[in-house]
């Protein structure tokens, strides 16, 4: 047995006997969805491995959120976790860790969840490599929104959802299993952002962000330092 098959058979062990909370299921209300408790440890290492999907493309943050939270929340599956998503709404505007597109503001923003426990109350973090490092509580998350700027940004409302959904709440209906459309869009979304990732770096250390940069199909935009994007 090679050391990549030791490794995988380790990192399914570690996952293996996640206990379970819940968080309110907006696309059901009155409903609950099921979300694994990790330890710090394993959250860190969950964050570690999908920032090793090189097909994810986590430094193009204008638009593909959906996609992303659903490839990741796949990821977690095939490991035995159940994530969960949360949605922020508003005009929300961020600092993202891009030299390409510095300043974006967004209608929405989406990424997945899970409890992460060291023994004492579990705490709902968020797994969103685009905008962080590690993970973070959903307070951090949302603050990461509100860069301030004219117009001013303002943050409408938050919910959460089972990682079956897709789209915003007021796109969709409950979903209880994946749906075969919206794994192939998020994969043609991330293929279509993976490319859009090379030309930028393309662009190298000559690009300044003085002109307009749209990815073919796309939501979002670089227009000088601000991209905006419906997510």
């Amino acid at each position: 047995m090679n050391s990549y098959m030791i490794t995988r058979i380790l990192f399914l062990a570690l996952f293996a006997l996640a206990a379970t909370m819940t968080i309110p299921d907006a696309f059901a209300p009155g409903k609950d969805v099921d979300v694994s408790v990790l330890s710090t440890a394993q959250a860190d290492r969950l964050f570690t491995e999908f920032k090793s999907h090189t097909e994810i493309p986590f430094n193009y943050p204008p638009d593909g959120c959906y996609a992303r939270a659903t490839a990741m929340s796949k990821i977690a599956e095939e490991e035995k976790i159940e994530m969960g998503k949360v949605w922020a709404t508003g005009y929300l505007r961020v600092k993202t860790k891009s030299k390409y597109t510095p300043t974006i503001e967004w209608g929405y923003h989406v990424a997945p969840v899970v409890y992460v426990s060291d023994g004492g109350k579990p705490k709902l973090m968020v797994f969103d490599p685009s905008l962080f490092d590690k993970p973070v509580t959903v307070d951090e998350w949302t603050a990461k929104m509100n860069v301030d700027g004219n117009p001013k940004p303002h943050l409408d409302k938050i919910y959460y959802g089972a990682r079956y959904q897709f789209g915003p709440l007021d796109t969709e209906p409950k979903k209880y299993s994946w749906n075969k459309e919206d794994i192939e869009t998020s994969k043609e979304v991330m293929e279509e952002y993976t490319e859009t990732e090379k030309k930028l770096e393309a662009l190298g250390e000559g690009f300044n962000g003085g002109g307009s940069f749209f990815g073919s199909g796309s939501s979002g935009s670089s227009s000088g330092q601000t991209g905006q994007g419906v997510r």
